[in-house]
């Protein structure tokens, strides 16, 4: 079943005569997460929290749409580790000065960055790119730093071998992916 909201899914013929007041623009990266993780954990995570939340809206009356993930982050203390892919903070203006602008000339003046990468840092962005376009409305969500981790992982577990236990949990819960014979 196609998901209106979800651009990717969506075509022409549904979109022409709509309002859109908010996109979403979710952002992840491709790196390794240990052994036991996909490349694409980041991007697994914000294609699947960002779409939940927009269905959520959209029941609800929000006329929004979900943007193609970008798939690529900031990765500059990773370099050694094979395919893991950097995309310079000037790379990330770059892409986002398009975006906006698009947005912008298309009447659609909120976008949202779901960011699923703490190696992203879109606060410097998002202050220079206000300035340049001061009708738009531009924000980021880093959904990992959203909820105290402490009230649901006990702290005498040893992160350093699981990578980042709510990434763990999450692959866990969604199913997206076998964990290397660890599911």
């Amino acid at each position: 079943m196609i998901r209106p909201y979800i651009l990717a899914e969506t075509n022409w013929k549904s979109l022409k005569d709509k309002t859109i007041d908010l996109a979403i623009l979710p952002w992840g990266a491709t790196e390794a997460h240990n052994y036991h993780l996909p490349y694409a954990t980041d991007n697994i995570e914000s294609d699947y929290l960002s779409a939940e939340s927009a269905r959520i809206a959209w029941d609800q009356g929000a006329k929004i749409i979900v943007l193609p993930t970008l798939p690529f982050g900031v990765n500059t203390g990773q370099s050694d580790i094979l395919l893991d892919i950097n995309l310079s903070p000037s790379t990330q203006f770059a892409i986002l000065n398009d975006i906006v602008e698009m947005l912008n000339r298309q009447g659609i003046k909120k976008l949202l960055i779901f960011n699923s990468h703490g190696g992203n840092n879109f606060k410097p962005i998002l202050r220079e790119l206000g300035l340049k376009f001061p009708e738009m409305f531009l924000s980021v969500s880093n959904w990992f730093q959203s909820l105290d981790k402490s009230e649901y992982f006990k702290p005498e577990f040893d992160l350093r071998f699981v990578c980042s236990l709510d990434e763990f949990s999450f692959n866990l819960k969604t199913n997206f992916r076998k964990t290397n014979g660890l599911v």
